[in-house]
């Protein structure tokens, strides 16, 4: 019997190699199976299957193809899938045979453009479309891409400038109001760039403040703290008054010798110049840390501080003094800092009150915003107005959320660890009602790995993992929980030095992480898969060597990176090779050295910005800039000095007349045409051929233009903004080693993986963000710009958030620093500079150096004649510092005579691109194009199309299947899905209709909804036939066809159906034309027909 009683709800806590993805996908055929075997409809688009990419999304969807495919086709494949006794599942999956997965997988395919397999994001984008209207939004709202924010967002400050001096009598005084916030926003800091400033407020706070839009909490002391100064903030101190108190205390001191009084005198000084909000250094620096370390004995009126080695003690009347000139400072920068952080919420309101009514009330949404509309975060109750369009009511939101949970019955949720709380608060009701349904008939299956959670700087929350299990075991166990810690990607020379690095809490205590970090930091050893056992491998940790005399530079890891290569020869051996770095500046820098110090090939899987990293680049950007503001004098000296001077100075050019000539270029033709006849021009005003990279850059930049000609946009400053964020990156590559960040590296294996860049600052370093402290539910307590450290520290409401944002930056760099060890299959090289032995730091070195150097005696080792210190070395049964030679060195390719390239006499051809939809004839009225109905008439028929293409041959039965298929989706507002399911079976009414739809007797193949891509003549076809029928002869061969195209004009009358004829007409004869090139037919022997489906009528042309 498969699967007696309840479907079970399981958490998997899944270490790095251990086969998650494949639980997943078991998961997911098993509920199909089980559906089989109990004999009830089989129904893979009620189980949502959500994960954190769409890279993770495809694979996962082709590992579930290919499971289907193998275990159908070979019954030892399908017994392999039962193979975990583990897994709850196990009985349903023993009892599916070869028979039973063809049967689900013709089922899945089938199914698949109704099934849900994808990101948190799309999921989120589906159900806004099937319900826009209970958000305020209109049906074909947009979600747009970097590139559109970057536009909307320059469209937004333009109107925030021009609604200010606009909308006021006195415009000079409401640009006086905004300049006074963006001081406010910026004062103390040096520059005064708007536009820069506004980027950054934009760009890094703008999250933020939709998640925490009240003013009140921006830079208010009374959130921070409860009696609003912290005992800080203070008035009526003068500071010249408090040193002449404090210098005559000083000089009645029966001990003069005490007092430094040079340290003093430099002290009042500087207090005397200090402005507030000018930066703390020097002297009053010094002497604040000082004091602030030892703020409780100035309190309590009596402190010994140390100065220059000498102890000072101060009596009751010298602390008040010292107490009222701290204040003074700390008091002083705090107000700076609260005013600050309110005049950036003033800017992010101002900001964003526009952006609402001009972008996204105009149906255009980031991710964030369908995040914060579908948790119904759109506005606090204390904002001033709501952030984001409409949203239901408690009850509304209930009713959205019944008819969704009527249709899943099944949620897959991967990579848990990197959802946030707002993304968990869109599916929690839907997530309750599975885990509470008391059928057993539906399921929760979460998977995640929280040693792997390195994206909590985009708000990834490890905390939900236990909060959940917690939530729904409150009682009784609703959800099991699942170890998975035996690693199916490694060898014991891996995963051993892995447990001993980060499964040791006293090495972790000893380096000083935060309690918090290592009571968070969940640890179970790793095993190793029998698989694998006997598989040789090793890690070792290295320093590298340099020259004599000299200090240790960058370049001497590089080096040492580029010894191993040479030793390992990755690519010769067919090994697949990983160097993992911590930023993509580190990586281009490394891919640089090792090309030219060596003959590997390499690639970069970082993106490269193609506007900005080469001359030639920035030269055509500079054109276009200066094409656009003529005025730009930088644009236009930086092509004086490119070689395009020379046609500057032959076609005596002026930035007026550049401007002129390259407008009226891009308005006779495009921006690929034009960058192309930059580049011709400079490249034959540089008198010599471009290099390879060069050249390759100018094509990729050129096509780049020809994306943005797609768009349709003239707009120059478009196109630069479009440009400068368009990015490529070096094809990957199966015959070279892969260079990328840690970060890329996630879910990825590799034979041999070398860490070269290890250091950096401690563990616990939080980023420098403006400080927003969360209560225990995640909403936003206050909002502040958080001062200097010394300050935070004497704090002890801003210094408990300090140590819990280090905490949780000491949790994160573990997660990172773990991804990186466990990438790989049989060999880590892990290189690093040494740690002084006097050395404090709590970086990632240390800890290795604490764990893994501390009992290994050094030694001198050489890799490929480079020589480095041996600091530690893998010690198991199956070590080999040769592990590589165990693969086969690949043969060399013998040489092939090099291609006859063709010699061409004029300019290659370049077919004219055409769409058969292209040869309609017919006018439109311009008020039907702008009418709001125009969008939900093509919605329409693309769900008419849709249905028909369902359908394979026409049965008695194939409305009611139909029906049923369709009213069990939720991407389409269900009333139009009925209005379509009634038109087409008003179609099937029709006897005609019937008769075209049936299979024909005899040998017959039926295409629907076909793409095709033929060159005729010299144009390009591309399109897509609704509906062929191709009937055959015995031996195969076609003898004729039939072209079946659905229309849904809303027509009814003979003469209107005449006219659509006539219309269609082009369009036809371009789908015969393309058929009979495809089939080797005779026109006579291609049927063109219509189906009109409003009238039900049928059309033979």
């Amino acid at each position: 019997m498969p699967l007696t009683g309840n479907i079970p709800n399981e958490m998997i806590l899944a270490s790095a190699g251990s086969g998650k993805t494949w639980q997943l996908t078991n998961r997911y055929i098993a509920l199909l199976g089980l559906q089989l075997k109990s004999n009830i409809p089989v129904t893979p688009e009620r189980i949502v299957a959500v994960t954190f990419t769409r890279k993770a999304a495809g694979e996962f969807f082709d590992s579930i193809l290919v499971k289907l495919a193998e275990a159908a086709a070979d019954p030892k494949k399908a017994a392999s899938l039962a193979a975990d006794s583990n897994d709850p599942f196990a009985p349903v999956l023993q009892s599916l045979d070869s028979d039973d997965y063809r049967k689900l997988l013709r089922i899945f395919i089938t199914r698949m453009p109704r099934l849900f397999l994808g990101t948190l994001d799309s999921l989120f984008s589906n159900i806004l479309r099937a319900f826009p209207a209970e958000f305020g939004l209109t049906a074909d709202f947009e979600v747009m891409d970097d590139y559109q924010s970057a536009l909307a967002q320059a469209q937004v400050y333009r109107s925030v400038f021009e609604r200010q001096a606009g909308e006021s009598k006195d415009p000079s005084k409401a640009q006086k109001d905004f300049l006074e916030s963006f001081r406010r926003a910026t004062f103390g800091k040096e520059e005064s760039r708007i536009v820069r400033y506004l980027d950054t407020f934009v760009e890094d706070l703008h999250d933020l403040y939709l998640s925490a839009s009240s003013g009140e909490k921006w830079g208010n002391p009374k959130a921070v703290w409860k009696d609003g100064s912290g005992g800080w903030i203070a008035s009526g101190i003068d500071v010249k008054e408090e040193f002449e108190k404090l210098f005559a205390s000083f000089e009645a001191n029966p001990d003069p010798k005490q007092i430094n009084w040079k340290y003093w005198e430099e002290f009042r000084d500087a207090m005397a110049e200090h402005q507030p909000g000018s930066p703390i250094k020097g002297r009053v620096e010094y002497m604040l840390k000082a004091f602030l370390a030892n703020w409780k004995d100035i309190l309590a009126g009596h402190a010994e501080i140390k100065f220059n080695r000498k102890v000072h003690s101060f009596n009751p009347d010298e602390c008040t003094s010292i107490r009222r000139l701290v204040q003074y400072i700390v008091g002083s920068e705090l107000v700076v800092k609260l005013q600050r952080t309110h005049g950036i919420w003033e800017l992010l309101h101002l900001y964003e009150s526009t952006y609402a009514n001009e972008i996204r009330r105009q149906g255009q949404l980031t991710f964030q915003d369908l995040q914060l509309l579908l948790a119904g975060m759109d506005k606090e109750q204390s904002a001033n107005a709501a952030i984001l369009s409409q949203i239901p009511g408690d009850d509304d939101r209930l009713r959205i959320d019944y008819r969704l949970d009527a249709r899943y019955d099944h949620w897959l949720l991967d990579e848990f660890q990197d959802t946030n709380i707002t993304q968990w608060k869109v599916i929690a009701n839907l997530i309750d009602e599975v885990v509470q349904d008391t059928s057993g008939r539906r399921s929760l299956f979460q998977v995640g790995d929280v040693k792997q959670a390195i994206y909590a700087w985009r708000g990834g929350d490890t905390r939900l993992f236990r909060e959940i299990e917690n939530r729904y075991n409150i009682n009784e166990e609703r959800i099991s929980l699942r170890n998975l810690d035996v690693s199916w990607r490694s060898g014991f020379d891996v995963i051993d030095p892995v447990n001993r690095v980060f499964g040791n809490r006293e090495k972790l205590e000893k380096l000083g992480l935060p309690e918090q970090t290592i009571d968070q930091w969940e640890w179970n050893d790793h095993a190793v898969a029998p698989t694998n056992q006997d598989d040789a491998g090793i890690t070792c940790l290295l320093n590298p060597i340099p020259p004599d005399g000299e200090k240790l530079e960058k370049e001497d890891s590089f080096a040492l990176v580029v010894g191993i290569l040479e030793e390992i020869q990755p690519v010769e051996r067919g090994i697949s090779c990983a160097i993992l770095v911590q930023t993509n500046r580190n990586g281009t820098e490394l891919v640089d050295y090792i090309r030219a110090h060596s003959s590997i090939p390499v690639v970069s899987e970082s993106d490269v910005l193609i506007a900005s990293d080469n001359p030639l680049s920035r030269a055509i950007v500079s054109y276009f800039r200066c094409a656009a503001h003529p005025g730009d004098t930088f644009s236009w000296e930086h092509l004086h000095m490119s070689p395009f001077r020379k046609i500057i100075k032959r076609d005596n050019l002026t930035a007026g007349s550049l401007s002129s000539q390259t407008l009226k270029l891009l308005f006779d033709s495009d921006f690929e045409s034009v960058t192309r006849s930059f580049i011709e021009q400079i490249s034959s005003a540089f008198g010599q051929p471009l290099d390879e990279f060069t050249e390759e850059r100018a094509e990729e930049f050129a096509l780049a233009a020809r994306l943005f000609d797609e768009k349709g946009s003239r707009d120059i400053d478009d196109f630069l903004a479009y440009i400068e964020r368009h990015t490529t990156r070096e094809p990957v590559a199966s015959s070279a080693v892969q260079v990328m960040t840690i970060h890329k590296s996630k879910g990825l294996t590799f034979d041999a993986v070398i860490l070269p860049d290890l250091k950096g600052n401690s563990l616990t370093t939080a980023r420098s963000e403006i400080g927003a402290k969360e209560d225990k539910d995640r909403s936003i307590e206050w909002v502040l710009d958080l001062p200097i450290r010394p300050i935070v520290e004497a704090d002890p409401i801003l210094s408990e958030h300090l140590a819990s944002k280090e905490a949780e930056a000491a949790y994160e760099a573990l997660c990172k620093f773990y991804v990186a060890l466990t990438r790989a299959r049989y060999a880590n090289y892990l290189i690093t500079d040494p740690v002084p032995k006097t050395s404090r730091s709590q970086n990632f070195v240390k800890l290795l150096e604490l764990v893994l150097a501390e009992d290994f005696e050094e030694e001198v080792t050489t890799f490929h004649e480079t020589e480095a210190i041996l600091r530690y070395q893998s010690d198991t049964p199956r070590t080999d510092r040769n592990w590589f030679k165990g693969f086969e060195r690949k043969a060399a390719p013998e040489e092939e005579p090099p291609l006859a390239l063709p010699q061409f006499e004029a300019d290659r051809f370049r077919p004219r691109r055409r769409t058969p939809s292209s040869s309609e004839e017919y006018t439109v009225p311009a008020a039907q194009i702008f009418h709001p109905s125009g969008s939900n008439a093509r919605e329409f028929g693309t769900l008419v199309h849709s249905m028909f293409e369902e359908l394979e041959w026409y049965s008695a039965n194939s409305m009611e299947t139909l029906a049923w298929n369709w009213r069990d989706q939720t991407i389409t507002n269900s009333e139009q899905i009925e209005t379509a399911l009634a038109e087409v079976a008003n179609c099937f009414e029709e006897t005609e209709v019937q008769r075209l739809m049936s299979r024909p007797d005899g040998n017959s193949e039926l295409w629907r909804e076909k793409s095709f891509e033929i060159l005729i003549g010299n144009e390009w076809l591309s399109g897509t036939f609704d509906r062929v029928v191709i009937e055959k002869s015995h031996d195969g061969i076609p003898e004729k066809a039939r072209i079946i195209d659905f229309k849904t004009d809303r027509i009814s009358e003979s003469k209107e159906i005449e006219s659509a004829c006539e219309k269609y007409r082009g369009q036809l004869e371009t789908y015969r034309e393309v058929l009979k090139k495809m089939l080797l037919l005779p026109d006579e022997s291609i049927e063109l027909t219509l189906i009109f489906t409003h009238p039900a009528k049928v059309a033979k042309l």
